[in-house]
């Protein structure tokens, strides 16, 4: 989905798996050993993340590339629930 000059581009699995392990090199201390990293946000550098070992509403996030792990974005449950907040807010940055 694309909204202006930024949008949602989700990933291939071998594009996921490659930037997971360069993220997990990169920001270890943010990210963790199951966390996988789904989506790249166009237009800046915010990842969406798919943390399994999170509870709740932080089990999607999304990870902006300055901030540690504390101060990322919970943005649902689930893959599919956050889409579909996606789609329904017309692609707009909802969490923020």
């Amino acid at each position: 989905m694309q909204f202006g000059q930024w949008g949602l581009h989700l990933l291939s699995p071998s594009a996921s798996s490659t930037r997971t392990a360069a993220e997990r090199t990169e920001r270890s201390a943010d990210f963790d050993p199951s966390d996988v990293v789904i989506g790249e946000f166009l237009g800046d550098s915010d990842l969406l993340v798919f943390a399994p070992s999170e509870d709740g509403e932080r089990r999607c996030l999304v990870a902006m590339p300055l901030d540690s792990r504390e101060d990322w974005f919970a943005v649902g449950p689930t893959i599919a629930n956050f889409l579909a907040k996606l789609i329904q807010e017309g692609g707009q940055k909802y969490w923020e």
